[in-house]
């Protein structure tokens, strides 16, 4: 994924616009799964991010991780949740 694509993925995160977008991948954020590593204590280092936020960024991305991302295995095959609905099971 690009810088670009990476922004415009954050950005979709409720709490977090362009900017504080921007700032997590300056400050080293460069996918979910590092926000949803991180400790609240890294991500209100960032300007603008104090603990509330932190802790409704985290609890998004680990929703999204948990239902888009994490991938599962069915008939040997690794699909996402996504494509689990796609296809009706």
């Amino acid at each position: 994924m690009t810088k670009k694509d990476i922004i415009e993925q954050f950005s979709s995160i409720k709490g977090l616009g362009k900017t504080k977008a921007e700032l997590l991948y300056n400050n080293g954020f460069d996918s979910l799964k590092k926000i949803q590593e991180s400790k609240i204590e890294k991500l209100i280092k960032i300007k603008g991010i104090n603990e509330k936020i932190a802790k409704d960024i985290k609890k998004q991305v680990n929703e999204i991780i948990k239902i888009v991302i994490f991938p599962i295995v069915k008939n040997n095959c690794i699909q996402t949740v996504d494509d689990r609905k796609r296809i009706g099971q």
